[in-house]
């Protein structure tokens, strides 16, 4: 029997927990490049962060070099979910830096291939993770400018203001930290209030929009 994208989620989510680290938080449906790309999953740490994108018998592969692309520009680590089946496919169309996992039709998730780090990232694409309210915030701490100036700008301004004041170490430092504090508390919900067993309601706690499934 065929799995779909919400049951490979899941199994996706169950291997990673297995990890059983404190070090990383994992969320879902992760809005990035000021939303034009939802990544599937996201595993966040304060130093590094690992894309996860999924795509089942019914998905095609059009989107799949412009989510990579973006994903690349801000994550440390990028890994393509696929059905075991879709493994031959899939890997002929991948850059060598893109892991690759396969979930079979009776949930076993395998690491095909190893994710390799990006090691430059894009300075404009980390400041674009970050909401008007954290941009204000991070300028206003930093760079001493009152925060009613700060709220007058727009969000590109800010973006602009952000890139050209900080290295992109300090960047990525910044928008991984941001991005840590705004899925914690999703993060703990999730983790208290699961099962034995994850079920298609589990992933509406790791998201911040509340959808259907």
């Amino acid at each position: 029997m065929k799995i779909y994208e919400a049951e490979m989620k899941l199994d996706l989510l169950d291997f990673l927990l297995k990890e059983k680290s404190e070090n990383f938080i994992l969320a879902s449906e992760v809005a990035i490049n000021q939303s034009e790309n939802l990544v599937d999953i996201l595993k966040i740490s304060n130093l590094e962060c690992h894309a996860y994108e999924i795509k089942s018998y019914k998905d095609n592969y059009i989107r799949l070099p412009n989510q990579i692309k973006s994903y690349t520009s801000v994550f440390d680590y990028t890994s393509v979910v696929v059905p075991k089946a879709n493994y031959p496919k899939v890997l002929k169309e991948l850059p060598q830096k893109i892991g690759v996992i396969t979930i079979d039709d009776d949930h076993c998730v395998k690491i095909k291939r190893k994710a390799k780090k990006i090691i430059r990232l894009n300075k404009m694409g980390l400041a674009k993770l970050l909401w008007k309210t954290e941009l204000v915030n991070i300028l206003q701490s930093k760079l001493n400018i009152s925060k009613k100036n700060l709220n007058i700008m727009s969000d590109v301004y800010l973006r602009e203001i952000l890139t050209k004041n900080f290295t992109l170490k300090q960047l990525k430092e910044i928008s991984y930290k941001y991005l840590l504090n705004r899925y914690k508390n999703k993060y703990l919900n999730f983790i208290n209030n699961k099962g034995l067993y994850l079920v298609k309601e589990d992933l509406l706690e790791l998201n911040l929009h509340n959808h259907s499934l």
